[in-house]
């Protein structure tokens, strides 16, 4: 079989600058501020650092099938929080990093329906201690719109504890039964599931087991995509940003779209909108020039 991907390994970062690569739009500089070198100390590993063997996931036809979008947020409250975003219009009260992530995901459906009425959305919540669905897969987009103003930032994360997003792929692999794993090279699937995770927390590092059954069945799966969305603090001394992104960055697969904004509203709709693009047909991003 040949392999579905052109990388052969994890996101990874390195504290070495000799080895710093230019992967633009995995990290920007609304996040690490101007002065600093960071921003670009990013490479993809060899395979010695592998922990999932990519190079035997078939390739899928680029066959524009129906997709299962979960979008799944991190609902606790960022305990970072102390600023807004920046408003454009003056003399507007400024908007809250909730009220802005729920507007770019409301923009991210309609346009995604906009394209392909087929598309169905599922909403879901994960937060420490458990995982919550709150819609079923849909395409009725009025009840989506209804419902994602409820979903707020209301529990603030446990500094001590973990934030373990191994839940989410038992859950999400329940929710549909996957296509059958015959021809798959030659004959394109009914649908692909794609899971996109928006992580919020400026301090919590997120955790999963990567030898749990489902994270390895769901990443390695022709029919499933893992896409990463992470809204933070600027980095300071007093959060633990580029730790989180790193985090973030080793458990998904070289087909996945992972981009990182802080508090710029532009930045966080401009990259929502890089996610319309249909999983099988896209590049991978280390080759997409920003």
């Amino acid at each position: 079989m040949t392999s579905r991907n052109n990388k052969s390994g994890f996101l990874e970062f390195s504290d070495d600058s000799s080895s710093r690569s230019n992967l633009q739009g995995c990290l920007s500089q609304d996040m690490f501020g101007e002065e600093t070198s960071s921003r670009d100390e990013v490479q993809f590993p060899t395979a010695s650092t592998m922990k999932v063997d990519f190079q035997s996931i078939p390739v899928v036809p680029k066959v524009a099938v129906r997709e299962k979008i979960i979008i799944c947020i991190d609902n606790t409250y960022d305990k970072g929080v102390g600023y807004s975003f920046a408003n454009t219009e003056p003399n507007s009260p400024e908007p809250s990093p909730c009220a802005i992530r729920n507007t770019a995901i409301k923009l991210f459906i309609t346009n995604k329906l906009a394209i392909s009425r087929e598309t169905e959305f599922a909403i879901a919540s994960i937060e420490q201690g458990g995982f919550k669905w709150h819609s079923k897969l849909t395409s009725d987009v009025q009840s989506l719109m209804n419902l994602l103003p409820k979903l707020k930032n209301e529990k603030e994360a446990e500094g001590s504890a973990e934030f373990d997003l191994t839940p989410m792929f038992s859950n999400v692999l329940n929710i549909t039964t996957l296509p059958d794993q015959v021809k798959v090279t030659v004959v394109p699937p009914n649908f692909v599931v794609r899971l996109v995770l928006v992580y919020n927390n400026s301090f919590i590092e997120p955790k999963i087991n990567v030898t749990d059954t489902s994270y390895i069945k769901f990443i390695t799966s022709p029919f499933c995509v893992l896409d990463v969305f992470y809204l933070h603090e600027k980095q300071s001394d007093f959060n633990n940003v580029e730790i989180i992104y790193k985090c973030l960055g080793k458990i998904v697969s070289p087909t996945s779209y992972i981009f990182e904004s802080s508090r710029n509203v532009m930045k966080v709709f401009n990259n929502m909108a890089k996610l319309l693009a249909h999983p099988y047909q896209r590049v991978n991003q280390d080759v997409w020039e920003f």
